[in-house]
């Protein structure tokens, strides 16, 4: 009786856990959790890579912030601050700028200004924009699942490439 179910188990552990995988994987929390975990292992796994000879990467880190007078966090800034940068980075004749901050919602008028001219004025700044997921309930306990793209504010979204 015992090699009967050792066999047995043996046959149906791989579908046992095909079919717990995909039921984990389905759910919200699986996928957040796959999301966040899967893409930090993959980086984990590849190791740090330099930025190629022509990329410069400009960090925003605490160490930076605090020697400016700033904020640790970015999104406390002024949008002047990001101006500035933009007007610095362009005149050194970057070819190419990209924010990976989420610019979402409007800040002090004359900083968000600021900004939005120095993007237009520059003509080459990529901004951010993120994918939200959005559970939607169809009935009967049927749940779609949706993304949607989220952009920048839009006064900033069209003064950037």
């Amino acid at each position: 009786m015992l090699i009967r179910f050792r066999r047995w188990l043996v046959m149906m552990l791989p579908a046992l856990l095909l079919a717990l995988y995909a039921v984990w994987t389905s759910s919200p929390l699986g996928v957040a959790l796959e999301q966040r975990l899967g893409l930090e292992m993959l980086f984990q796994l590849r190791g740090e890579r330099p930025a190629p000879p022509a990329v410069v990467v400009a960090a925003v880190t605490r160490e930076s912030a605090q020697a400016l007078g700033l904020p640790d966090k970015p999104h406390q800034w002024s949008r002047a601050v990001h101006a500035q940068a933009v007007e610095r980075l362009h005149a050194l004749g970057a070819r190419l700028l990209v924010f990976d901050i989420f610019f979402e919602q409007p800040r002090d008028d004359a900083g968000d200004q600021a900004f939005a001219n120095a993007l237009r004025t520059a003509g080459n700044v990529l901004l951010f924009a993120r994918s939200d997921r959005q559970l939607i309930e169809l009935g009967n306990g049927t749940v779609a699942d949706r993304q949607v793209l989220l952009q920048p504010l839009p006064p900033l979204a069209a003064a950037a490439l």
